[in-house]
């Protein structure tokens, strides 16, 4: 690979998914990818004691029937793997939990939420966060009654830590989801809403970002890829709010894309499709550029706009398991 960074990334990656596969044996293969890539932009080393260690605690300290251990826990198990102090850090998760809980009430969404709020803030700071996050949530309900659902209350948690006010917020997500469903009328509803509130986590007018994401979407196309029009354009969208410049980020893509069907489970029957395939190397990608950088600087955009694309995808697949189970409960 040209970009050395990404390279590294990507071996990482690779070895976190073995890891992941080599200690959980039955999850689905979107939840292992979307773990090893949380693995991956941890700055610590999370090895085979640490995940056992973190599953130890997780069961300690919550109930059967907990949210936690639901179907995104894998994703709770990593959190706690990649802290120093994982016992304390699920205090602080059941802590963000229950003030989450009484401003949206119960749901397993929420506990990703707490996942969130735990890595960002201390349990005594969440009070405030927590009203602005129910109060943009109503705002984006009131606007799209048919879209908003309560996994968009994770969404809501993370634009609340934004600088922009409320206005502005609702203001940039309302006009670049409109000048987005004109451009891209086929994609999927719920995940452009979605990808316009990655892009007001951004620094730069998000009009701009909508901007750099179409072409971004159309460079692809132009390169013979067809990318997911559903829940695959959240990492699109955080590539688009990055500095990089547009052909750089589409060279990474191609190459991270390339790494990635030369690996077990990206090619033949059973395995990842392209479309998956092609997001899993912008999501490798998004862990690269300057955004690693600027996370570390106190630059929280970037770190925002990475957690958001992490989440919609952690939603995602929530959303197949449980609709699965479901389906299996029915036949």
């Amino acid at each position: 690979m040209k970009n050395e960074r990404l390279a590294i990334i990507c071996e990482n990656y690779r070895n976190n998914m073995a890891l992941l596969k080599s200690v959980f044996r039955w999850e689905s293969a979107e939840m292992y990818a979307v773990c090893a890539a949380q693995l991956t932009g941890c700055r610590r080393v999370v090895g085979r004691d640490d995940l056992l260690e973190a599953k130890r605690i997780l069961k300690a300290e919550t109930g059967v029937f907990s949210s936690f251990r639901s179907s995104g826990s894998l994703s709770v198990i990593s959190a706690l793997a990649m802290s120093e102090y994982p016992t304390e850090r699920m205090l602080e998760m059941k802590s963000m939990y229950q003030a989450l809980r009484e401003s949206f009430g119960s749901s397993t969404y929420l506990a990703m939420a707490a996942v969130i709020l735990s890595e960002l803030i201390s349990p005594n700071e969440a009070g405030p966060l927590v009203v602005r996050a129910r109060e943009l949530y109503n705002r984006m309900r009131s606007e799209h009654p048919f879209l908003t659902s309560s996994e968009d209350s994770v969404l809501a948690v993370l634009l609340a830590f934004s600088g922009k006010s409320d206005e502005e917020l609702i203001g940039e997500m309302e006009t670049t989801y409109t000048h987005l469903k004109a451009s891209i009328h086929w994609a999927d509803a719920d995940s452009v809403q979605t990808v316009s509130h990655i892009l007001a986590l951004g620094d730069r007018p998000a009009m701009e970002s909508a901007d750099r994401f179409l072409n971004l979407f159309q460079g692809l196309q132009a390169d013979g890829h067809r990318y997911g029009r559903e829940y695959e354009l959240s990492a699109l969208a955080v590539l688009a709010i990055t500095e990089k410049a547009e052909g750089a980020l589409l060279c990474d893509v191609q190459e991270a894309n390339d790494f990635l069907g030369r690996q077990k489970g990206y090619g033949g029957v059973f395995g990842f499709t392209k479309k998956t395939r092609l997001m899993h190397a912008a999501m490798l990608v998004s862990l690269d550029d300057d955004t690693t950088a600027q996370a570390e600087a106190g630059v929280l955009s970037s770190t925002l706009a990475m957690m958001a694309a992490r989440q919609a995808a952690m939603c995602a697949v929530m959303a197949s398991v449980t609709a699965a189970s479901v389906s299996a409960r029915n036949s």
